[in-house]
């Protein structure tokens, strides 16, 4: 069997664990996991990807003996991660209008901002960049790792197996507190043994030591197709099973070994059957591996990494301006966002990723790869051919269409925003946030299944609607119970002085607590930008307006707006 057969294999596998993780990231969004969850710790995907690319490099770079062919590597890997790393930077950046935080940006673009154990590092930007930090690791330690393999391959296994321990029991002693948010300040048992690389790299030295194998032995198995596809099945099988039971066995291993234990466990507990599956299909005897190796697959492999940097940032930018895309059913809208971020990625990975390679690489890029499918891809993607323009019109189009269907702006008259606000609540009439917005009018209906908020408002000035309102629940104190974000209508020119529209929020009534004692008010652009109030009852240093809820609690349910 060629070695390039094989390898179509491995990539093809790529593009099945990029989607288990954009399954992951989506069920939430889409109701996938409403009814039941979904049946496998789906975030061990990731550590696939470490174990595969411990066994790749192994394959290509099965010894790097003098310092040219060292730098060599490190520039074949640079091109091959980079290009990809600083767009999707760049498009979060813009698409959620953040703001330049140069500590963490530049650890972003030096790409170590997952060798920093706090979130606002490493998961700052694009979410799953970590990971490619995290690699980044491993390709500067591979070749001290690949040196002198065979003599030191158990020393080094067993030493990054002894790290991976020291790092549980460092946990347990020091007390570390399991990740919460992205304000968490003290470092905590996800930082140090699912983001950082010192904790991960154990599953990437099992990459390279069942390549190792795998060469000795590729030449001298003797399996018949039935028999490879029967491995082949069974080892598909044993993922599965270890991806699915690591649930009940994370909650043994929580109550016996405590938490940092079953942290690693639910990151990298199925790292052993990635590495078998890894070596049963790079064997490329059976009719799975076959079956892995057709040109669609292996495409849609390729792609994989642009699909993995792109599918959060888009899942994201859905999410937080969900009230202004139009409400389809869900499984409809996942069809509509899998094919959208198949495309992006696509024309990423064509248009960006191997044009950016081939410059860095300049006449080193036919040492991409230790086969000759990579350099045939590129000829066949790379030039503006019908493949490539024909993925960038549909993209254009369905960019478009997209576009003008959201943004339906609610606007109403004055004097129905003068009529919507109950007596108890006009003292709040009137309110001026940030010489930008007044709020003309606000109601409260409590319903047996849900608590309706809405609010309108005036512009004050002619401009765009880029503000998002921020609702907050609190008890009587003054404690958060619960916080909803009502980002404005999209608006695709400047809306004009005096324009007024409404917006509602439905909160289900099992999120309630039974203690909402006030509804608190803010607007920002950013998360920490919050427009000024100029009157009623306001804290945060005049950045939120307080409303005593009232009656409002109450199943009263009057006329709708």
């Amino acid at each position: 069997m060629p070695v390039n057969q094989r390898l179509d294999a491995l990539t093809s596998l790529r593009f099945f664990a990029a989607a288990i993780i954009v399954i992951f990231h989506s069920a939430g969004l889409f109701g996938l996991d409403k009814d039941r969850p979904i049946p496998i710790e789906s975030i061990q995907a990731v550590s696939f990807f470490f174990v595969l690319s411990g066994f790749i490099l192994a394959y290509i770079y099965p010894k790097l003996e003098t310092w040219s062919e060292i730098r060599g590597f490190w520039r074949a890997r640079f091109a091959r991660i980079w290009p990809a790393l600083v767009v999707s930077f760049i498009l979060a950046f813009w698409l959620f209008s953040l703001r330049w935080d140069y500590k963490a940006g530049i650890a972003n673009l030096l790409m170590v901002h997952a060798w920093i154990p706090f979130p606002r590092y490493f998961f700052s930007y694009n979410n799953p960049s970590w990971s490619i930090s995290t690699e980044f690791f491993f390709y500067l330690t591979f070749p001290f790792l690949i040196y002198q393999w065979g003599k030191t391959w158990r020393v080094k296994l067993m030493i990054s197996g002894i790290i991976v321990a020291l790092m549980i029991l460092a946990s347990n002693v020091l007390h570390l507190p399991s990740y919460k948010s992205l304000d968490d300040v003290d470092i905590t048992i996800e930082a140090l043994l699912f983001i950082h690389p010192v904790s991960r790299i154990f599953e990437f030295i099992l990459g390279i030591g069942i390549a190792s194998y795998w060469r000795k032995q590729a030449g001298n198995t003797q399996w018949s197709k039935s028999r490879a596809t029967l491995y082949e099945i069974g080892a598909v099988f044993l993922v599965g099973a270890s991806m699915h039971f690591i649930f009940p066995l994370e909650t043994w291993i929580h109550l016996n070994w405590g938490a940092a234990a079953a942290s690693w466990l639910q990151s990298s507990g199925s790292m052993f059957t990635f590495g078998l599956l890894i070596y049963v299909i790079a064997m490329g005897r059976g009719r799975i591996s076959a079956w892995l190796s057709h040109p669609v697959l292996v495409l849609l492999g390729e792609i994989s990494f642009s699909l993995y940097m792109l599918h959060f940032i888009l899942l994201q930018y859905y999410r937080v301006n969900f009230d202004v895309f139009p409400h389809l059913p869900n499984l409809l809208a996942l069809a509509i966002l899998w094919i959208l971020v198949l495309i992006a990625s696509y024309l990423m990975w064509a248009l960006i990723e191997m044009p950016c390679r081939r410059l860095i690489l300049g006449q080193a890029k036919r040492q991409i790869h230790g086969t000759t499918v990579m350099e045939k891809s590129w000829a066949s993607h790379i030039n503006l051919n019908r493949k490539t323009i024909s993925a960038a019109v549909i993209f254009i189009c369905l960019i478009t269409a997209i576009y003008f269907s959201m943004g339906n702006i609610h606007r109403m008259r004055a004097a129905d925003s003068d009529t919507m606000t109950p007596k108890e609540l006009q003292s709040v009439v009137g309110t001026n946030f940030g010489n930008l917005f007044l709020l003309r009018g606000i109601k409260i209906v409590r319903k047996p299944e849900e608590l309706i908020i809405s609010l309108a408002w005036q512009n004050i000035i002619e401009q765009k609607l880029i503000y998002t309102n921020r609702l907050y629940l609190t008890d009587i104190n003054g404690n958060t119970l619960l916080i909803a974000n009502l980002k404005q209508p999209l608006t695709r020119t400047a809306e004009k002085q005096g324009t007024i529209w409404w917006d509602s929020i439905a909160i289900p009534t099992d999120k309630l607590r039974g203690r909402e004692s006030k509804l608190a008010i803010a607007v920002y652009q950013n998360n920490d930008d919050f427009l000024n109030i100029d009157r009623g009852n306001r804290d945060w240093n005049d950045h939120r307006l307080l409303i005593d809820l009232g009656d409002a609690v109450n199943p009263v349910i009057p006329p709708n707006i």
